[in-house]
């Protein structure tokens, strides 16, 4: 079997979520004797797969502007040509023209649905300013995004511009709205990638019904991706249920979308409990004076290889995601290391949370907050012990391999 990893935008080498996943699944394969290649941004450091160098000098990472490159458009197709690959899974497109699927429809491929990037511009369909207004969409609709991009959001430098403005003096100001049509010709042209492939493979069921009620109507299957720390599961663990502080934990990226302003509230508000601790680890940036003013430690940040030690000392974790977050692998970090999570019902989380092992509750309901600051005011370490007791791995990388390869063998025959 002779594969083609397209994960374009960064080298494999750089550490992150899509990055470390296509990194780890084409050693992995290559590991087991199949001749994989992976199509990705320049990178300094060597694999043991076969590694495409592409990059493109006329289309900007992240950009709203329109994506032409027929140049390198033509060296994909070449390569395609020349290799014959059996399979070609797409992962990310960055740098590539957005007629990629005139290319690459007479061959067997698949796309995994790791963000949403193919219907929405600004990747976590989630924005601020109007016409999303803080709430999270559903779906593609193209009056509604046509109203969400300004022809100004072209110009990276105005973009910035504004938000250092705004930063630096309180201020509110908007990018002035000035009609385009960016986000529907986006639609059209990655809705026919999207609707030829052999599959799609969101990686949680929100994202398969995000890109169904979109109008994409090709063979899908939920794919879970497999995390590391599952191999470390331990059934054998120990807890006290004497101690009388319950520490939270909240961890990774300080952000507006994934819930940083909400843990500050939640701290907050608990804040005549003196039962609760409330912590964070990783880089707190412009938040860390508004954790300090709510009572929350900052740990700082850490690194990967020493979580499993970290989270020994926490009773409950946090994942409160405003958006639809399509695979938080936080949250599968903090379950396999024994940590219920206490997580938003968005996105992906619900795929992994229940009332058994944690607690969800919807950020945009005022009742279920209650219900949370309920929950938090008269959890016991009994309670903990029982959900941290129910807690299962999720899956590991190899059970995930093994489900994507017999995928791959369906396609085939």
């Amino acid at each position: 079997m002779k594969i083609l990893h397209i994960c374009t935008g960064w080298p494999l080498s750089t550490k992150g979520g899509i990055t470390n996943y296509v990194n780890s699944l084409a050693t992995t394969q290559a590991q087991n004797g199949i001749n994989t290649y992976v199509m990705g941004a320049p990178d300094s450091e060597e694999h043991t797969y076969k590694y495409i160098e592409y990059t493109s000098k006329k289309i900007v990472p992240f950009t709203f502007m329109r994506l032409i490159d027929k140049k390198g458009l033509a060296y994909i197709n070449s390569i395609l040509k020349r290799e014959q690959f059996d399979i070609i899974h797409i992962h990310a497109i960055e740098y590539i023209d957005w007629d990629l699927y005139q290319i690459i429809k007479n061959y067997h491929y698949v796309v995994s649905l790791h963000d949403y990037c193919f219907i929405c511009p600004r990747i976590e369909m989630y924005w601020l300013e109007y016409p999303c207004n803080g709430i999270p969409c559903e779906k593609y609709e193209e009056k509604k995004c046509k109203r969400c991009f300004s022809f100004l959001e072209r110009f990276k430098v105005f973009r910035r511009g504004i938000a250092r403005i705004n930063e630096k003096f309180g201020t509110h100001f908007k990018v002035p709205y000035i009609p385009q049509d960016i986000a529907k010709t986006r639609y059209t042209k990655f809705s026919e990638l999207l609707n030829n492939a052999d599959y799609l493979l969101p990686v949680s069921y929100k994202v398969e019904n995000i890109f169904r009620n979109s109008g994409i109507t090709a063979k899908s299957k939920v794919l879970h991706i497999g995390n590391d720390s599952a191999t470390k599961f331990s059934e054998n663990y120990e807890y006290n249920t004497n101690k009388h502080i319950i520490k939270i934990v909240f961890m990774g990226r300080m952000s507006v979308s994934k819930g940083a302003d909400l843990f500050i509230e939640i701290a907050n508000h608990m804040k005549s409990n003196r039962n609760l601790e409330f912590n964070f680890l990783g880089r707190s940036g412009a938040y860390a004076e508004k954790l300090h003013a709510a009572g929350i430690i900052d740990r700082g940040p850490y690194k990967p290889d020493e979580l499993p030690e970290l989270l020994k000392n926490y009773d409950l974790g946090m994942v409160l995601s405003l958006w639809n977050d399509n695979g938080p692998q936080v949250v599968m970090e903090l379950l396999n290391n024994h940590v219920p999570v206490i997580g938003t019902s968005m996105g992906g989380i619900p795929d992994f949370v229940n009332n058994k092992n944690g607690y969800l509750f919807n950020p945009y309901n005022d009742d279920e907050k209650q219900g949370l600051y309920h929950f938090l005011n008269t959890v016991t370490t009994d309670q903990i012990y029982q959900l941290k007791k129910n807690i299962k791995h999720t899956k590991t990388p190899k059970e995930h391999y093994d489900e994507l390869m017999k995928i791959y063998e369906e396609i085939l025959g």
